[in-house]
């Protein structure tokens, strides 16, 4: 139920706001420019946090990443935010949008404030769980994606990948603007293969029927795909 009522409702309330430019990658569809609204942001969660607005992103910037996964990682933004991706790399939603919407049960950056822009944080709370993953946070309301130990094992993460956590943290910094060109082909090549299941929820569903398939579309959603078909 969540699934169906929680996502027409982020998708009705597109029509009636504005878009966030800066937010918005120049070949995402616009009708998914999503805003949340009506959230507070709780003070304690960044007590001692050094965050950064998203205004403070720009190309040659450093930046240094220290949370649970990674400390002392840097890299530079070669590109300004969501600008100049591979001609083949259109993804449907942004990093902020997906968050928004409910991924990866509400638990993937967390603790990554000093990493990525303060209002994939501030704009993200009602979908965030702060101490452990919870399905409720999903937009569709079921798991979808296995454990990272299975992602190890399959050989989506390799041992020294600069992007421990997956897809979806390569995803985050490259469209911030770092590029990494061997990588950035692979994963490209990856997020082109997961294509076919948004096939599959069109010649399995009816058009528009959000309880069909929910944990492919939960699955479309968390590789930046549109899961609204």
């Amino acid at each position: 139920k969540r699934g169906f009522y929680g996502c027409w409702a982020a998708v009705f309330l597109v029509l009636f706001l504005p878009p966030e430019k800066e937010h918005t990658h120049p070949q995402t569809n616009p009708f998914f420019r999503f805003r949340c609204v009506n959230q507070k942001w709780h003070t304690k969660h960044m007590k001692n946090i050094l965050y950064q607005p998203f205004s403070d992103f720009y190309a040659g910037k450093k930046i240094v990443v220290s949370d649970k996964m990674q400390q002392g990682y840097v890299y530079y933004l070669q590109e300004n935010p969501a600008k100049n991706f591979a001609p083949d790399f259109t993804p449907e939603l942004t990093p902020l949008q997906m968050l928004q919407l409910g991924v990866f049960e509400g638990h993937y950056l967390n603790d990554c404030y000093e990493e990525f822009p303060k209002e994939w944080f501030i704009l993200t709370e009602k979908n965030r769980s702060e101490n452990k993953p919870d399905i409720r946070k999903n937009c569709f309301g079921v798991k979808a994606r296995l454990g990272r130990k299975e992602w190890v094992k399959r050989g989506w993460i390799f041992p020294f990948d600069p992007d421990p956590r997956g897809w979806f943290q390569w995803y985050c910094r490259y469209w911030l603007g770092r590029r990494i060109p061997d990588i950035d082909a692979r994963q490209i090549r990856r997020w082109k293969a997961f294509k076919r299941h948004q096939a599959q929820v069109i010649k399995n569903c009816p058009p528009q029927d959000l309880s069909c398939r929910r944990k492919q579309r939960q699955a479309l959603l968390q590789w930046a795909y549109n899961p609204f078909l």
